[in-house]
């Protein structure tokens, strides 16, 4: 899930802040940033007042900063889009020392200006569609009701007259384009094309800010998603090759938290396919979240690991208190000196690096900046159940047993008891081996994604089109 799509570390959010850069920093810096199991290659370009960010093996190019600070001989980067930023002490024209801040977590990373850039990384991904396809592949753009935005989209349409059942694809966290692309993985383009040549019309949007699809990105949350996910469904009501009767959704993670706000507040829509979609509170999903990807933290033992769950649910539950920004920082930083102050040094400096209780601001402050954020407010806040018991719409719903973001046992249970109370058909599935993204994994952790050549199982593909053939065509 996760608006965690890029370093995947554990608590989700985003910053803010102003701008102001010194021409003096202008140019490339590269750095190399140690995850675990994994070495990444990052490249900030800062020129004047902005900033973009490259991740080599990741293929992730142009992240915007969203602020160059730079005081005295400090300097901080901030990158609001993934909840982090960088931040380090000038200690020669063109050498930085400092570190990369996310979650919570403090990984040192120096980085250095003038050395030739890392070539790009190229990325075996066997299942991308490629043309010529065996169906129509349309682009299209259409508008929100009010025209303050611009949707842009593509629609595939199986050979034939039609009218045909339709799939709007709605993507997880993150802004994404509309092959919900991840890690040089494009997941929906694989989703699209397996799903046209099944018989079914599908329509995938890039995501608000994102590729063609324009509209604000600051203070929005996932209801403002929904709006986005609203016009669409309206757009393909308008096209003669459609079903109207058969429309349906299929949202992975946190599109699968629209697919229920949607579900419960269109009666135009006849099914829903639930991919790792949250089915239990997010304040419980994501403390197992944390549990499960800490765990394997190297140096990480079981006394840190619940001393540290103990801090991530005081933070959270001070968040989902709250009702403002200001109420929230304050609320955070009570949380974190009151933890500080009972718990062992020890695991104080190996679970967030504060190695002096009579210094902890800086990281409290750190801490605080992820919950800042409106979306990170209204997702922690969101409970799935109510909307999941007034579903009346045929629901599919997928998780992969692997899965350590949203986890299957607890989740599964969670779909179980909302669809029990609906009005609904329902099926539900464990897909054995699967991780997250519905890949066949070997480590199963976060950081292996990238480096799996599979960008969607057959498996679920197959589970997806024979629950459909069943239920829908």
């Amino acid at each position: 899930m996760t608006r965690n799509k890029l370093f995947a570390f554990l608590l989700l959010g985003f910053s803010t802040t102003t701008v102001i850069a010194q021409s003096r920093l202008d140019g490339d810096w590269q750095g190399v940033l140690k995850v675990p199991g994994n070495e990444l290659h990052v490249v900030f370009h800062i020129k004047d007042s902005t900033a973009t960010m490259d991740v080599i093996e990741q293929k992730a190019k142009g992240i915007a900063a969203s602020g160059v600070i730079m005081k005295g001989d400090s300097v901080r980067i901030n990158v609001a889009k993934l909840g982090a930023f960088y931040a380090g002490a000038i200690k020669s024209a063109d050498l930085i020392n400092g570190s990369w801040y996310q979650g919570g977590a403090a990984l040192p990373m120096d980085i250095e200006r003038g050395k030739e850039l890392p070539a790009e990384v190229k990325l075996n991904r066997p299942q991308t569609p490629q043309p010529p396809y065996s169906y129509i592949s349309e682009d299209v753009t259409f508008q929100n009701g009010d025209k303050s935005i611009q949707y842009g989209a593509t629609l595939t349409l199986p050979n034939g007259a039609g009218p045909f059942p339709a799939v709007l694809l709605l993507n997880g966290s993150g802004l994404q384009n509309r092959d919900g692309e991840i890690l040089g993985h494009k997941p929906f383009a694989v989703i699209a094309d397996h799903l046209t040549k099944s018989g079914y019309a599908v329509l995938r949007v890039d995501d608000r800010g994102t590729g063609q699809t324009t509209g604000p990105v600051t203070d929005v949350t996932t209801a403002d998603f929904a709006k986005d996910a609203n016009a669409a469904l309206d757009y393909l009501q308008t096209r003669k090759e459609i079903n109207k009767k058969k429309i349906g959704l299929a949202g992975h993670s946190e599109g699968g938290i629209i697919a229920q706000m949607l579900a419960t507040s269109r009666k135009d829509i006849d099914f829903v396919i639930f991919l790792a979609s949250p089915a239990i509170k997010i304040r419980d999903l994501m403390l197992e979240q944390n549990a499960a990807i800490l765990k394997n933290k190297p140096g990480m033992t079981e006394e840190g690991l619940k001393e540290y769950l103990m801090l991530y649910n005081s933070v959270t539950g001070a968040v989902v208190a709250s009702k403002s920004a200001p109420e929230v920082k304050a609320g955070v930083l009570a949380a974190v000196k009151q933890w500080i102050d009972v718990t062992d040094p020890e695991i104080v400096l190996a679970t967030i690096g504060v190695n002096d209780k009579n210094n902890w601001e800086g990281i409290g402050e750190q801490i605080a900046q992820n919950y800042l954020n409106a979306w990170t407010r209204y997702f922690l806040a969101y409970d799935p159940q109510p909307y999941l018991q007034k579903i009346n719409a045929k629901v599919l719903a997928l998780n992969g047993s692997k899965d350590v973001q949203v986890l299957s046992s607890s989740n599964l249970k969670g779909m179980e008891a909302g669809l029990a109370k609906s009005k609904s058909k329902y099926t539900i599935k464990e897909l054995a081996g699967l991780n997250h993204l519905f890949q066949l994994c070997i480590r199963c952790t976060v950081d292996e994604y990238g480096k799996l050549e599979e960008s969607f199982a057959p498996v679920a593909l197959i589970a997806m089109t024979e629950w459909l053939d069943k239920n829908v065509k």
